[in-house]
């Protein structure tokens, strides 16, 4: 019996999984049917699993793009610039002939980045789990951003605690103080003409890639809005209906 209802979970869930937003949507309102009445039948709380599971995989997606070597810095989107702050270091620099040492410590920002990302998928885990049947409601039902949002007001200051720590190990290892030091030295006396006394690094750098993650993470709310999978098996057919 046991092993009996732990595949009737994993094939409920799988087949939430599979559903489109549109249909995940019909089911709310009883809209959706093929005269079987299988989608009468489903419960609040399956169809809840359809919006987690469909969410699941969106934040997936962002984490593993954005956590890859050159997520963020070479996605044009989300790449760290440098901060406004020191805009006119890099154009001093830039004009020094030292355009080398301005992009190294660019790319060393973005690295940062790309290492504390990864640890953002255990919080989005635990957000994900604890919607409620009313929160899945009004993320269907809501605007384009609805999901981002619910995840943003649940997770966001969660998830920048957890990646402050961590960029600031990361920005040592990757050496981004380091450069920024050889940086200031490159400028020489110029330098001390600049007010970066109120730059923190760390926190520039953890409050981009929060606001990268959480972009990543409503394109692919969108795409999940406007691209329903594609429903290949009969009972996929027979549970979500033909549209």
């Amino acid at each position: 019996m046991f092993r009996y209802s732990v595949v009737v979970v994993l094939l409920s869930m799988s087949m939430a999984a599979s559903a489109g937003w549109g249909d995940l949507l019909d089911m709310f309102s009883g809209d959706e049917s093929d005269g079987s009445g299988s989608v009468a039948q489903l419960a609040d709380s399956e169809v809840v699993e359809g919006l987690k599971s469909a969410l699941g995989n969106g934040v997936s997606s962002a984490v593993q793009n954005l956590g890859k070597l050159d997520g963020f810095y070479k996605d044009p989107k989300v790449r760290i610039p440098m901060p406004e702050s020191l805009e006119s270091v890099s154009k001093a620099l830039r004009t020094l002939k030292q355009d080398k040492l301005a992009d190294e410590f660019e790319l060393s920002m973005n690295r940062a980045a790309e290492k504390a990302v990864p640890e953002a998928a255990d919080i989005f885990g635990t957000a994900i789990r604890d919607m409620t049947f009313d929160d899945a409601k009004q993320i269907l039902q809501g605007p384009d951003n609805a999901a981002t949002s619910y995840l943003r007001r649940t997770s966001g200051e969660r998830i920048a605690e957890k990646f402050l720590p961590i960029v600031t190990d990361a920005t040592d290892r990757v050496g981004v103080t380091a450069k920024y030091k050889s940086i200031m030295s490159e400028l020489g006396p110029m330098g001390r003409l600049i007010d970066t006394d109120s730059l923190d690094l760390d926190k520039y750098i953890t409050d981009k890639a929060v606001d990268g993650l959480f972009l990543k993470i409503a394109n692919e709310e969108k795409l999940i809005r406007e691209n329903p999978a594609a429903r290949t098996t009969d009972i996929l057919k027979r549970v979500f209906g033909s549209r």
